[in-house]
Formats: structure tokens, C-alpha cells, sequence
């Protein structure tokens, strides 16, 4: 793992997560959270601030193990595999997490959709950025 380029690429995935959202969740979807308002939480001030700090903090620790568990496998095969690894995990964490809350709270079936699909968005662009900074040591897998 290259120090430099690891830290880089937390960055830019930390920027990249953080600006996508904000678009994703607190623009294009905002007409949607809007319709169903009475599910959603609705803070104080006071409480704005915290979870705001809380969200980046969980950011934070998606970039940093994002980027890492990326670096385990690098195979140096430039933005595509960036793509591919980006897919696995918006599979593994975004259908996952939006069907449970669909489960859980009341709201309708198209937020699986919605958060799925754009939760995919989130992680292939995420890998790709990551893709595109990192160029560490190439793993070679034997067997």
C-alpha cells in the first residue's frame, strides 16, 4: 500500500461521497423525502449541527475502508476495475440497507429502487475516483 496515494484517494472518495449525496439525497430526492416527511426524523438545531458532524464521521470511515479493502485486492486495471469493485460493494451495502428500511419504516416499495440505484451510483463513482488515484502495488493472486 502506497502512503501518499492511499491518503489521496481517501480524500477524493471522501469529497466524492459528500458532494454525491448532498446532491443525490438533499436536491434530486429532496421532493421525494419531502412527500413522505412524517417518517423522517425532524432535528433541532442543536441537533442539525451533531448529526451533521455524525455524518461525516460515518463518511469518513466509508472513504478510509473503501479505499482500503480496494488496495487488497488492486490489480492495476485502470478505471474499470474501479467500476467492477465499485458494483460489488454498492450490491453489498446499498440494496441491503434500503430494503431493511423499507422493512422497517413506513415507506413504499420504490425506495428500494431509488436508494439501491443511487447508492450503485455512489460506489461506482467512488471506485472510479479511487481507481484513477490509487496505483499502488498490483496483489498477483496464486493458487
Amino acid at each position: 500500500m502506497q502512503g501518499g496515494r492511499f491518503w489521496l484517494s481517501v480524500l477524493g472518495v471522501l469529497i466524492t461521497s459528500v458532494v454525491y449525496n448532498l446532491v443525490v439525497h438533499g436536491v434530486i430526492l429532496f421532493s421525494l423525502y419531502e412527500a413522505h416527511k412524517t417518517v423522517f426524523r425532524v432535528p433541532t438545531t442543536e441537533e442539525r449541527n451533531l448529526l451533521y458532524l455524525l455524518h461525516l464521521l460515518a463518511q469518513l470511515v466509508f472513504a478510509l475502508l473503501f479505499v482500503y479493502i480496494f488496495t487488497k485486492g488492486y490489480e492495476g486495471r485502470g478505471w474499470g476495475e474501479g467500476v467492477r469493485y465499485g458494483v460489488l460493494v454498492g450490491l453489498f451495502i446499498a440494496f441491503p440497507a434500503a430494503a431493511t428500511v423499507v422493512a422497517l419504516f413506513p415507506l413504499p416499495f420504490r425506495f428500494i429502487y431509488i436508494w439501491t440505484l443511487s447508492g450503485l451510483g455512489w460506489t461506482v463513482l467512488c471506485g472510479i475516483v479511487t481507481a484513477a488515484i490509487y496505483r499502488g502495488p498490483r496483489v498477483t493472486w496464486t493458487t
